[in-house]
């Protein structure tokens, strides 16, 4: 459609509608909306929960700690069983699964006579048939009173009340126990902990025993095991002529004699070595032509050091005559004299122990070929007097004796040691804390079922507070149709109640009400759409199309009201019912019979004469007719094109009332005459889906849509959404009364 000047309206590109999302703002609204009903749930829920506790008998749990030996030093017996190794979670996990056996709780039933207490031995209906027993078809289960009925049962509910924990990582164990009376807590605790230590004591005394009795058996076995290994031995000796010594391994005395020689024999190599290495000294010494006084005997012949010692002296007596007197002076001459014999002296020596050393090299070699000469007769005697077959078994019967006379002795070690261990049994754990008397009840906590009822009741509340506000698929506020639609929203219509109409004493229309409420919010909103609609576009629209999603929204009575707002701003407005199969504007204005768009389309009539003034204002309306309906496509045929043509020539505003847009295919066929298309959405009424449909069919025909308007807002419920909606369409503060 073009304007008179020429132009073509454009309405303003649709904006990118966001993906839809959970509105956290409206669901915190409803939260706080209902806050007082979910408090006072939540006070209901402790009540009740108060009331139940009061309804529950309390438990008690009194609790005992045992310390676990982590390391105990290496014995037989019955502590090599687990004091040898280090504890470890395996371990820890062991001694709990002891703890909580069925042989030592049964002991427990036993010594404190659990059979004959009514908390543990007393029958009692399942939890079944305490919740279903009004039922007639439920049977209450058999219950049997005999003694071992009775321990069964304890036994079980000793089980259940019984927990063993481990503290953290340490070797600490904790044995708690939960009964309806503090005494017995505290009991039954002291007595499960005992019985832990008098069976550790007693499978240990048991163990002990039973190692005592088999080592004793087996060193006597041994005993007699050693005497016909020794009979064994001598019967070899006997039989090939072995003699008998004290030597180690059976040894014979030849044997011992071959031994000794060896031995001897290798001391007098070693000496001859030693003496023949003096001997080569004293020879290279002669063949240097050096002095023997730096042979190391002779260095350490006290006689020798003497003998320099009184040379030193009277070399110094013999320099000091010298110096005072002359070589020929009868005291130089004795001390000259003295000396020659103390150095004959000297040399007389050094020879001796060059002597010496030399005799006693001769005397070594000697002894060694000595040694020789007997090793060898004593070896061949030896082979002469023994054979290597009774060699062979005396080796084997002697080996045989020392092994059994060595494990003889090692498990007459492990004996003594099991003796000493008789009667004094200490268990691999001991107790560090004992159990004390409870002074308050374990189950149920103070406050337990009184914050437990609360909180749950204070869930369901707020579920079922959240639940249907996500579930709501209704348009509620300006979320829903901004983010949603991608589409602003020109005016927020406030609903008007037959209170707002009254009038003098009659009901005044909606659209009388603009006009005589000019200060209105619903006058403030028609202004508002009308400035919004001549601002926010690139040129004023001079044909506006109204429709809706479906019917029943108001569309008609907002396009009547825009039209009587239009003209009372002085503007030349025509207000078109192009809705021909409800014709509600021409009912709205009393036109229901006469001549009007129906009858212009089928050629009946001139435009001009299906034109209605109003009387008051300067509005024209053209109704949708008395003619039948017209053909399907009339509306978009060039009679209705050249009628458009026309209108906006004739006038400032065309406002087309047209069909839902989801109803028939009117809309979209008008959406293409029309300069501007606005979708009229019932506030709390139309399904978002339903405006997603409608909006989507007018974007695939290139209507201009322009935005929306948001009919029969509830402006105290609208509040109580924290959507405090003005007369623009935007959020604003509530309003006040």
């Amino acid at each position: 459609m073009r304007r008179p000047d020429g132009a073509a309206h454009r309405a303003p590109p649709p904006r990118q509608a966001p993906s839809p999302g959970i509105d956290f703002k409206l669901l915190l609204g409803a939260l706080r909306r209902r806050a007082a009903i979910i408090a006072l749930v939540g006070v209901l829920g402790a009540a009740l929960g108060l009331g139940v506790q009061t309804k529950i008998k309390p438990r008690y749990t009194s609790t005992v700690s045992v310390l676990l030996d982590p390391k105990r030093s290496d014995t037989f017996g019955a502590e090599a069983q687990f004091g040898s190794v280090l504890v470890d979670g395996t371990k820890i996990a062991s001694v709990v699964s002891v703890i909580e056996s069925t042989e030592l709780l049964g002991r427990v039933v036993l010594a404190e006579h659990l059979a004959d207490d009514p908390e543990f031995g007393a029958p009692g209906d399942s939890r079944l048939h305490k919740w279903l027993g009004f039922l007639p078809f439920v049977q209450a289960p058999i219950q049997t009173t005999d003694l071992a009925s009775r321990q069964q049962r304890a036994l079980v509910r000793l089980y259940r009340a019984l927990r063993v924990e481990r503290v953290g990582m340490t070797y600490v164990l904790t044995i708690a126990v939960t009964a309806s009376r503090p005494q017995v807590a505290q009991h039954l605790a002291e007595a499960v902990a005992d019985t832990y230590l008098t069976d550790q004591i007693d499978a240990k005394a048991g163990a002990t025993q039973r190692d005592s009795t088999w080592l004793t058996d087996r060193l006597n076995e041994l005993r007699a095991e050693l005497v016909r290994n020794e009979e064994a031995v001598a019967t070899v000796r006997e039989k090939y002529g072995l003699l008998q010594s004290d030597a180690p391994n059976g040894a014979t005395l030849g044997k011992q004699s071959l031994t000794a020689l060896n031995a001897q024999l290798e001391a007098a190599q070693a000496d001859v070595a030693a003496r023949r290495a003096a001997v080569n000294q004293i020879e290279r010494i002669r063949s240097a032509k050096g002095s023997l006084d730096a042979l190391p005997e002779v260095a350490a012949s006290p006689v020798i050091e003497g003998l320099r010692k009184d040379e030193a002296v009277l070399a110094q007596q013999l320099a000091l005559l010298r110096f005072n007197y002359k070589d020929n002076f009868a005291a130089v001459r004795k001390a000259r004299d003295d000396e020659r014999a103390l150095q004959s002296q000297i040399a007389a020596e050094v020879s001796r122990i060059v002597s010496g050393i030399e005799s006693a090299y001769q005397r070594a070699v000697d002894r060694e070929q000595v040694l020789r000469a007997q090793l060898k007769q004593a070896q061949a005697d030896e082979t002469a007097s023994t054979s290597v077959e009774g060699q062979v078994r005396l080796r084997d019967a002697q080996r045989v004796l020392d092994a059994n006379r060595g494990l003889y002795d090692a498990l007459l070690v492990q004996w003594r040691s099991v003796q000493q261990q008789l009667g004094h049994e200490e268990p691999e754990a001991r107790i560090i804390s004992r159990a004390a008397l409870p002074d308050q009840p374990s189950w149920p906590k103070p406050v337990l079922l009184p914050a437990a009822g609360s909180v749950v009741l204070m869930l369901l509340a707020i579920a079922a507070t959240l639940v249907p506000t996500l579930l709501d698929n209704r348009v509620i506020n300006l979320a829903d149709i901004e983010q949603r639609m991608g589409l602003p929203v020109l005016a927020a219509i406030p609903l008007l109640r037959r209170r707002d109409l009254a009038f003098a004493r009659r009901r005044q229309t909606i659209v009388d009400y603009a006009t005589r409420n000019p200060l209105s919010h619903f006058a403030e909103s028609l202004r508002l759409l009308r400035a919004y609609l001549g601002i926010s576009t690139a040129a004023a629209p001079r044909i506006v199309q109204v429709t809706s999603a479906v019917p029943g929204e108001g569309k008609s009575t907002m396009a009547a009201a825009l039209a009587v707002s239009s003209a009372s701003a002085g503007m030349r407005t025509v207000l078109v019912d192009a809705d021909v199969r409800f014709s509600s504007v021409s009912t709205m204005f009393g036109m229901q019979r006469d001549e009007g768009l129906s009858d212009v389309l089928s050629g009946g009539i001139a435009w001009r004469s299906a034109l209605r003034d109003h009387p008051q204002l300067p509005l024209t309306i053209i109704g949708s007719g008395s003619a039948l309906l017209p053909e399907p496509d009339a509306i978009g045929s060039a009679k209705f094109a050249a009628l458009m043509d026309e209108l906006s020539r004739n006038f400032d505003l065309v406002i087309l009332d047209s069909p839902p847009v989801l109803a028939v295919s009117d809309a979209l066929v008008l959406g293409k005459c029309a300069d501007a298309t606005i979708l009229v959405v019932q506030w709390r009424a139309t399904a978002r889906d339903l405006v997603d449909q409608a909006v989507k069919a007018l974007r695939m025909v290139d209507a201009p849509l322009v935005g929306m308007m948001l009919n029969k807002i509830d402006l105290a419920k609208a509040n109580q959404y924290e959507y405090g909606y003005n007369s623009t369409g935007r959020a604003a503060r509530p309003y006040r009364a």
